[in-house]
């Protein structure tokens, strides 16, 4: 779906992100974004140490362009993450991207009732 360098351009919009959050405590927004980041999207940003959870946050369904969606989830994941403390240093840090395609309604046929289909 992207090509390597608009994959690399996302990850650094994350690292950046994050990275301008630790240097002045000011949460950034992202400046002039190639075409495909100024469309809409939804993203998760992970972020590991040494395969370790450091945070995870994101969106099921878009509802801003998808790089200040990054860039705000990136940052999020990094200090907002209730289940962790926040980051003091990005060294080592492994910063993972997923984004959403549309969500599709699945039908998923009813298996049975119990008591009224049990064998």
């Amino acid at each position: 779906m992207f090509t390597p360098q608009q994959r690399r351009e996302m990850l650094d919009l994350a690292i950046t992100s994050i990275e301008a959050a630790l240097r002045t405590g000011a949460r950034p927004t992202p400046g002039q974004l190639p075409d495909y980041l100024q469309e809409w999207g939804a993203s998760f940003v992970t972020l590991r140490r040494r395969g370790e959870l450091l945070g995870c946050i994101g969106a099921l369904e878009a509802y801003q362009p998808l790089g200040r969606d990054i860039a705000t989830h990136a940052v999020a994941a990094a200090f907002d993450d209730p289940r962790f403390p926040p980051l003091d240093t990005l060294e080592g840090v492994h910063v993972e991207i997923s984004v959403l395609g549309e969500l599709i309604r699945l039908f998923v046929p009813e298996v049975g009732l119990v008591g009224r289909h049990a064998r």
